[in-house]
Parts: structure tokens; C-alpha cells; sequence
């Protein structure tokens, strides 16, 4: 959303419910029942310092439901073992709070740079845990940070666009 001439506002919201059923007899013994609902949703600011140029922030509150094969494990060789089939017990899914501050400049003709860090702090992360050999999430928090630039050159009247 334009909020005038140079401010860019950006906001958004959804949500995500979940049912797993898990009633296979022939690989396992067992019916298990799981459930999951939760909601992301993000906002940012952004300024435009020239008509193709902007820095900004960013929040966004994201979510990731397990998958399937994250809760239903069928059975595998490791090495020389067989691990059965099993449903991971306790499995939820994981929140993460994430920061972005970037730059996207067009301020030179036909060359197009940009720049950002993103930190993200995210609770109950999903890993495979290779000593239970299944999925579970971690306790606590974990942090992830990242910085990314990009670089783009017009070529040949605007027909060729090489970038890195």
C-alpha cells in the first residue's frame, strides 16, 4: 500500500489448521489423532528515496506445520538395521519471529543492486534427530541469521538482464 509520494506500508495475515489421522494397521498397531492450528502474519515499512529506489523493514511472524512424512515415519534400513514404522508422538509445529532490513536501488541506468540481513528466532524448530532417528523439534529457541545481495546489468537495449 502507498501511503503517499515516498512511504510503502505492507501488512498481511493468514492462518493454517491441521488435522492427522494416522490409522494404518499393517504398519502400525496403533490409531493416533493429532491437531494443529495457528496463525502468521507480517507488516513493513518502506521508503522510497528516489521513484525506483526503497529500503525498508520487515516483520513477519511465520509458522510451519509438520509434514506428513515428518509424523509418519515408515519403516527404513540404516545400514544394517530396520528401523520400523512409527508416528512421532509430540510433533508440533514451529513459530518464528523474523526481522528484515534491505535496500533496493535503481538509482543508475540499467543497473539494479540490492542488499539485506534477515535475524530469525524460531521456537519448536523441526530437525531430524538422527540418534531416535525421527523428527522432533528442538527445545527452547534457535536463531538464524542471513545477509543476501544482488546484483542486475541491462544488456543489449534492455533485452538481455545477466544478474548475480
Amino acid at each position: 500500500m502507498t501511503l503517499d509520494e515516498r512511504w510503502l506500508l505492507n501488512a498481511g495475515a493468514r492462518g493454517a489448521w491441521a488435522k492427522y489421522l494416522f490409522d494404518q494397521k499393517s504398519q502400525i498397531p496403533s490409531k493416533v489423532k493429532s491437531s494443529d492450528t495457528t496463525e502468521g502474519y507480517e507488516g513493513g515499512l518502506g521508503y522510497k528515496y528516489n521513484p525506483d529506489s526503497k529500503i525498508f523493514f520487515n516483520y513477519n511472524r511465520s509458522y510451519r506445520l509438520p509434514a506428513i512424512d515428518e509424523i509418519f515415519q515408515a519403516s527404513f534400513i540404516d545400514g544394517s538395521t530396520i528401523v520400523p514404522a512409527k508416528v512421532v508422538q509430540g510433533l508440533t509445529f514451529q513459530t518464528g519471529n523474523e526481522y528484515q532490513l534491505g535496500i533496493k536501488d535503481r538509482s543508475l541506468n540499467d543497473l539494479d543492486l540490492g542488499a539485506d540481513v534477515t535475524t530469525a528466532q524460531y521456537k519448536n524448530e523441526i530437525y531430524y534427530d538422527p540418534t531416535a532417528q525421527s523428527n522432533a523439534n528442538y527445545g527452547g529457541r534457535t536463531r538464524h541469521f542471513s545477509e543476501e545481495a544482488d546484483a542486475a546489468y541491462y544488456l543489449f537495449n534492455r533485452k538481455l538482464k545477466p544478474f548475480a
